[in-house]
């Protein structure tokens, strides 16, 4: 599918300056813009993905992923008989870099959605703005703002918030034996409330306070003093939140610290990239916790094959390309049953076509079939049920994995229905 914009290159209208919109864009840009474009035949989407930065070994799948779905609803004929058009941007994982895009994306491309936005900090960056301009927004960000009722009314996360995540990592380490626990917590709204889950979830199961709580700064070259510091009293586990750029440093700093500590953390932050950045030897060992696709339900086999065969990545490997295709799917049916492309229209109609009752659709094509004949629908996707609740909020099965060099080994399941 063509990529009208890009970091680097943009689109412009004919007869369009450039200079002129970029210096409408310095002077501030005015919000007056149809959600969706209404005259054209095609759909503007924005998308918006980590291609650099933290996030950078999921935003080119994610952003495969919602090209291959795209292609796939135009082809069964898209929402209300109109074709996709996806404009992407790079979010290089930094609110300011995402801000920029969403300004982009809404003046000049007149999209009136922006969707799969990864990270809370770039999240909770690009909210004022789409909210301001009446963009659907929809995101794999578990932060608590991210649906506070000043954004929810247009805004839906298929991530589940960072809570579960903390409740997984408390009840894992009470298991395995584990009584003094130290975190090493990165400065931003994601790690802060997982820290928060975690000691929540460790007093409310009777164990000992945690004492060595840490927070660190992104970017720095060397985070030796933060975990000298977390490390004081030879804890039994060391939990660390963050991203896989600061994890690769304080991982061998860890190391070569020589302390005999187990080490935990979140699985996009323990992932490939970690092992490739430190060694197997490094992480031999670790702990890696996070949301599961549901690999054995039709949504999920659905699309698998379909990306397996596109990107030579299986998607039981990571989460955020099957949230990416649900996002996708979930919007042009939003919109189906909507019979409309106003945003506003789309977000009212977005829990109706994602949960029950209804019948089970994985795809599109089905799913707009049944709208059209006047049936109600209940989408599975690829990364779970997508049943949004009151605060557009979804919860997942999680799992805790032990990492063995370069393979993974699953320790431990907990269904979404325990980690409410």
């Amino acid at each position: 599918m063509r990529q009208d914009v890009t970091r680097k290159h943009f689109v412009l209208g004919a007869g369009a300056s450039a200079a002129g919109i970029f210096s409408g864009l310095a002077s501030g840009l005015a919000f007056n813009l149809p959600a969706f474009a209404k005259g054209g035949p095609d759909i503007p989407v924005g998308v918006m993905v980590p291609l650099t930065g933290g996030g950078a070994p999921y935003g080119p799948n994610m952003l495969k992923a919602i090209e291959i779905t795209a292609d796939s609803i135009n082809k069964a004929g898209g929402p209300i008989g109109r074709q996709l058009r996806i404009i992407s941007e790079d979010s290089q994982t930094s609110p300011d870099a995402a801000v920029a895009a969403a300004q982009k994306l809404i003046s000049l491309n007149h999209v009136g959605a922006i969707i799969g936005t990864w990270s809370s900090a770039v999240t909770l960056a690009v909210l004022p703005i789409t909210t301001q301009a009446g963009v659907l927004e929809m995101n794999t960000s578990g932060a608590g703002d991210v649906t506070s009722p000043k954004y929810r009314r247009l805004v839906f996360r298929t991530q589940p918030t960072d809570r579960p995540y903390g409740l997984a990592m408390a009840r894992f380490s009470k298991k395995q034996g584990y009584r003094k626990l130290a975190l090493l917590v990165l400065n931003n709204p994601y790690a802060l409330t997982m820290r928060d889950a975690i000691q929540g979830e460790w007093r409310r199961l009777g164990m000992p306070n945690i004492e060595n709580i840490v927070i660190y700064n992104p970017k720095a070259a060397s985070y030796a003093g933060e975990v000298q510091k977390a490390l004081q009293g030879n804890p039994d586990l060391l939990i660390i939140v963050g991203y896989t750029p600061d994890a690769s440093i304080i991982a061998k700093e860890w190391y070569a610290a020589n302390v005999k500590t187990h080490v935990m953390g979140p699985g996009f932050a323990f992932n490939d990239a970690l092992v490739k950045n430190v060694g197997a030897a490094v992480v031999n060992g670790f702990f890696a916790v996070d949301g599961i696709p549901p690999v054995t339900q039709p949504g999920y086999k659905a699309f698998a094959d379909t990306f397996q065969a596109a990107t030579g990545s299986s998607l039981a490997d990571n989460f955020w390309p099957a949230q990416a295709h649900d996002q996708m799917n979930l919007l042009a049916l939003a919109m189906e049953a909507a019979k409309s492309t106003d945003a506003a229209a789309v977000a009212a109609k977005m829990r109706d076509i994602a949960g029950p009752p209804g019948v089970e659709v994985y795809d599109f094509a089905t799913g707009a079939k049944l709208l059209r004949e006047g049936k109600k629908i209940n989408y599975q996707g690829a990364s779970g049920p997508c049943d949004f609740d009151d605060h557009h909020d979804i919860v997942s099965n999680f799992a805790v994995w032990r990492l063995d060099g370069t393979s993974r080994q699953q320790l431990e399941l907990y269904p979404a229905r325990e980690l409410i």
